[in-house]
């Protein structure tokens, strides 16, 4: 798959810009209704998009877009998207690059998958009668 096909969660604002830009659209302005949205399939994913990442409903979406042309619609949603995903990038980029964390974060799953596992065998046993 491309990717393209996607925005992801360490794509830095350039690249959702740039993803979000290359987004298939038809050339017809946005509805007001959603009834007209049904045969667009882009109109209609990227309008949901931007529903989401501002949390509004899509009747406030529409009243918002209406009779808006798509680079508008890209523009705000790249907007919101930037907005919403680089600080989560910084953060996972942060968080891989601190090996000490990392370390850390393993050991303590270790720890408890070994406490769990423990636990595991010995019901095992009990139920087998090995114990």
């Amino acid at each position: 798959e491309s990717d393209y096909s996607r925005i992801n969660l360490k794509d830095n604002a350039d690249d959702i810009i740039k993803k979000i830009k290359k987004a298939k659209t038809d050339s017809a302005p946005i509805p007001d209704n959603q009834k007209e949205l049904k045969n667009r399939p882009e109109a209609l994913n990227l309008l949901n998009i931007y529903s989401h990442i501002t949390e509004n409903s899509m009747s406030k979406v529409l009243q918002e877009m209406s009779g808006k042309e798509f680079s508008y619609v890209k523009k705000k949603l790249s907007e919101s998207l930037v907005e919403a995903i680089c600080p989560i990038g910084k953060k996972i980029s942060k968080l891989m690059s601190d090996k000490v964390y990392l370390e850390g974060v393993l050991k303590k799953g270790k720890e408890k998958a070994t406490i769990k596992s423990e636990e595991n065998l010995k019901k095992i046993r009990e139920i087998v009668g090995l114990l």
